[in-house]
């Protein structure tokens, strides 16, 4: 967990265990919102990676349940046996409360959302930003310190 630390980056789950990340944009307009969520390895390569839309949504807070729930039903999806959630939630619902520099590569899947009407899932890739952004945070991992 990384609240506030000055330097806080994305960490990888250990052994076999994946590491699902979740974000939500909201566009308090449209009620609107985007859930981002991804799954990545220990290695930090992504194993899936999705977009969600949701309408009629009341307010930013519950955009982020939905996309904690979107990440809990990518787990159930893809059979994962070992998971770890990880998402901005603001609300006391979870204890796995993370900062949005752990979070990047769901904070961009869930902005990305903005552009497309519909779900988008992808399984062992994503678009090039989101990539990039993932090789990013393992490129972090890997520094020495």
């Amino acid at each position: 967990m990384c609240l506030g630390a000055l330097y806080s980056r994305w960490s990888p789950p250990s052994g076999d265990t994946i590491k699902i990340n979740f974000d939500a944009s909201f566009i308090v307009q449209l009620y609107l919102s985007f859930s981002g969520v991804v799954a990545r390895n220990a290695k930090g390569l992504i194993m899936a990676a999705g977009i969600i839309p949701h309408h009629f949504v009341a307010n930013p807070e519950l955009a982020e349940v939905y996309a904690c729930v979107d990440a809990l039903n990518l787990a159930r999806d893809m059979e994962f046996l070992s998971v770890i959630i990880e998402g901005m939630l603001l609300s006391s619902l979870t204890r796995s409360i993370v900062c949005q520099s752990c979070n990047a590569v769901a904070h961009l899947l869930a902005h990305d959302g903005t552009d497309s009407s519909g779900p988008r899932f992808l399984i062992e890739e994503a678009p090039p930003i989101i990539e990039q952004a993932a090789l990013q945070d393992i490129w972090w991992v890997n520094s020495p310190i």
